[in-house]
């Protein structure tokens, strides 16, 4: 996830901590993303990566450092006193916690899987793109299911392989792209004209990018759905529409 998808996910904008709650979640992840490649002896990423580096970090990391900032004491002139976030990451904890704890959500919090190794992603993209990040890669149709991904957040899983396949497109040479298809049936459930909520607009935000710069890349995106009016309308204006009546 970007920094941006993480905040729109963990943090309530709502909350009147909410500026606090996201830059120490950001320092946090970065920390824990130091940890991974210092442990691993990626000293070449390390000395150049930001936190929107695609690097796997630990959450029991991440929460660990927020519980120790949110019950931190330190030195004061009159003895200890509550240090600057005391208990100002309460309510951010609680929504990690509960989000890492919901059953519906287990494919993205399991405590230990093939996306925790450093070269997942290179074989993610070479299975969902086919001979992009590796040579002798097969091309082809790909056929992602998302039907048992709850509803809350379909739009923000969706947009994730979305955003993967532009950024890939967008970094590979010239020379090395090949055209790629995007067919988004039922889309009125992924890419709405009205986001539910913050998660839901970070990830309508890269479909809107792909809608409008995705050309230049070898991106084409395929818009399916019966109800076109509940489309995100920044995408419709980018259609050539085609209607088809199915009896």
């Amino acid at each position: 996830m970007s920094y941006e998808a993480l905040v729109s996910m963990f943090v309530d904008r709502t909350d009147q901590n909410a500026p606090n709650q996201a830059m120490v979640m950001s320092r946090a992840i970065v920390d824990a993303k130091s940890s991974f490649l210092a442990d691993g002896g990626h000293s070449d990423i390390l000395a150049n990566f930001t936190i929107d580096s695609p690097v796997p970090f630990a959450m029991d990391s991440v929460l660990a450092t927020l519980n120790r900032l949110n019950t931190e004491m330190v030195p004061g002139a009159r003895g200890e006193k509550q240090g600057d976030f005391y208990g100002k990451l309460s309510r951010l904890i609680q929504r990690l916690e509960g989000k890492r704890t919901d059953r519906r959500l287990g494919f993205l919090f399991r405590a230990a899987s093939i996306a925790d190794g450093y070269e997942w992603l290179e074989q993610a993209v070479t299975l969902l793109l086919g001979g992009r990040a590796a040579k002798g890669g097969q091309g082809g149709v790909k056929v992602v299911d998302f039907s048992e991904v709850p509803s809350d957040i379909l739009p923000f899983i969706v947009g994730m392989v979305a955003r993967m396949t532009f950024h890939v497109q967008q970094w590979s040479a010239q020379g090395a792209r090949h055209p790629v298809a995007l067919f988004c049936d039922e889309a009125h459930l992924y890419i709405p004209q009205d986001a539910a909520s913050a998660a839901a607009e970070n990830a309508i935000a890269i479909f809107e990018r792909i809608a409008k710069e995705g050309r230049k890349y070898g991106i084409g995106l395929v818009v399916i759905s019966q109800r076109p009016a509940e489309v995100n309308r920044t995408v419709v204006s980018q259609w050539n529409c085609h209607a088809t009546d199915q009896w």
